[in-house]
């Protein structure tokens, strides 16, 4: 995400809530980044006469900084799956000496979503003007080892990533249609908005991080067919219909 900053333009109203990001569960980094943010407050009275536009970017949550950004990204497509080349970083010891793993895509939820929150006689209602929801894989933090490889492997990480994708698409289903009202100001309304959405967002990270390591668990890390094919057919169910995800 973007560091803070801050734009004011009469000509329309919006407010960037920046960009949210979860790593996959299956490199245990979870930790948290502070929140950042540069905001103007317009008096309520002005805000009725002329609605002036506030935009505000905002790191919150599991985001990373832009330059943790990669570089080259591979982006979620049904047209694009995983390949082993996909794969460019170095197994850790703890995996090569072990006899379980074989490979950890390094998976990544980003959303960046804009609001507009005009007045309307005495009340404010902030609602999504624009979101943008993107499930990748980062290619130099994902590893496998070598001799370990195989065409079930490679589609065990594949699995992962589709399911990563199905929350992708409850993010924005769940995310797009929220909106509040205000009676106090129009910053009051997008504020309580982006709090409502940050709550929400933390309940979708925690069900996509328990789905990825409940998937591992049941299939043994794909090593389990029959409990692998269950669990693909719910993926399927929940890129078709992402209300169904557990």
């Amino acid at each position: 995400s973007a560091a803070g900053s801050l734009v004011e333009d009469s000509a329309a109203a919006a407010v960037t809530a920046g960009e949210h990001g979860i790593p996959t569960p299956r490199t245990l980094d979870l930790h948290s980044r502070p929140r950042k943010m540069s905001e103007i407050l317009v008096d309520g009275d002005a805000m009725r006469r002329v609605w002036t536009a506030v935009v505000l970017v905002v790191t919150l949550g599991l985001a990373a900084v832009a330059a943790d950004v990669p570089a080259s990204p591979v982006y979620w497509s049904a047209d694009r799956p995983l390949a082993w080349t996909d794969f460019l970083g170095n197994p850790p010891d703890w995996a090569v000496q072990g006899k379980v793993w074989i490979a950890s895509p390094d998976l990544h939820l980003y959303f960046h979503i804009d609001y507009a929150a005009p007045p309307s006689g005495s009340t404010w209602t902030a609602y999504v003007t624009t979101l943008t929801v993107t499930c990748f894989v980062n290619p130099s933090d994902s590893w496998s080892i070598t001799s370990r490889t195989s065409p079930a492997a490679l589609h065990h990480e594949q699995l992962h990533f589709d399911l990563y994708e199905a929350y992708r698409r409850l993010v924005d289903n769940t995310l797009r249609p929220m909106t509040y009202t205000s009676r106090v100001s129009g910053v009051d309304a997008w504020m309580t908005l982006r709090s409502l959405q940050d709550s929400t967002w933390l309940v979708l990270k925690k069900r996509a991080a328990d789905a990825e390591m409940q998937f591992d668990r049941d299939t043994d890390n794909g090593r389990d067919l029959e409990a692998q094919a269950t669990w693909e057919a719910r993926i399927a169910a929940g890129l078709a219909n992402p209300s169904s995800l557990p």
